[in-house]
């Protein structure tokens, strides 16, 4: 017996937060750390999976799951920078020497910068999954299911800044691509299976409920200041952490 389980889902979120470090939002001189009448953060995320797996005996079922994940943020904040007096040197025929016109006085001028981080990745992840029937006809079931998650994301940070209103300040951007993100995860889950649907032919429609537990690491080679060597060199970093989160799903039984 076949059985797969297809589940997508899709988000999309914009934000405007708040930052306050020992329960202030501004800093020594009167600077808020995040301010909402000049900033913008957005995110956006999409993430579509698929399960699929087979019977090898009653009850234990051998299957693959796959996703692919997209993630946008992009941050904006509009602000005023000071720039001096700007002057003109000429020269005085008058009194053989040269001189400095005033051009304009000093002033600020208005810029908005603009940043964003872009996050592309998928992962495969072979599980096994074991079902203890109950219920009436044995319709209902609960499992426990092991499985191992190896994955890679490609992320590309870009940002911009545009001086609006003064000609003394050059425009300027650049654009990063970091090397590949790797994640590798131990998972554990527990949870049902409810039965919504029962054909007369064994096609079953069921609501899968679960808890789930992993491990995960997560490594990447960053360009990183080696004070040893005194200079730029590659360094893979490794975070290490741990996920309890609930999950749920549709699966077709065939």
């Amino acid at each position: 017996m076949m059985k797969m389980i297809l589940t997508t889902s899709i988000s999309m979120k914009k934000s405007s937060s708040d930052i306050m470090v020992d329960g202030d939002d501004e800093d020594d001189f009167d600077n808020k750390y995040f301010d909402e009448k000049n900033s913008q953060d957005q995110r956006r995320s999409l993430s579509a999976n698929m399960n699929i797996g087979y019977f090898l005996t009653n009850g234990l079922l051998a299957g693959l799951k796959l996703g692919v994940t997209s993630f946008k943020s992009k941050y904006v904040y509009e602000g005023e920078q000071d720039y001096p007096a700007q002057y003109e040197t000429t020269y005085d025929y008058w009194t053989d020497q040269y001189i400095q016109v005033l051009v304009e006085e000093a002033g600020e001028a208005d810029y908005e910068y603009t940043s964003s981080l872009v996050s592309n990745g998928y992962n495969i992840s072979p599980f096994m999954r074991y079902y203890a029937s109950f219920g009436e006809n044995n319709n209902n079931a609960a499992f426990i299911e092991a499985s191992v998650t190896l994955g890679s994301s490609r992320i590309q940070a870009e940002w911009d800044r545009n001086y609006e209103s003064n000609p003394y300040f050059d425009d300027d951007d650049d654009t990063d691509k970091m090397r590949p993100l790797r994640t590798s995860k131990l998972g554990m889950a527990a949870g049902l299976s409810l039965s919504l649907f029962q054909s007369d032919n064994d096609v079953s429609i069921s609501l899968e409920p679960a808890v789930n537990f992993s491990t995960n690491k997560f490594k990447q080679e960053l360009e990183l200041y080696d004070y040893d060597d005194d200079e730029m060199d590659w360094k893979e970093l490794e975070v290490s952490t741990k996920s309890l989160y609930f999950s749920t799903a549709i699966s077709v039984r065939f």
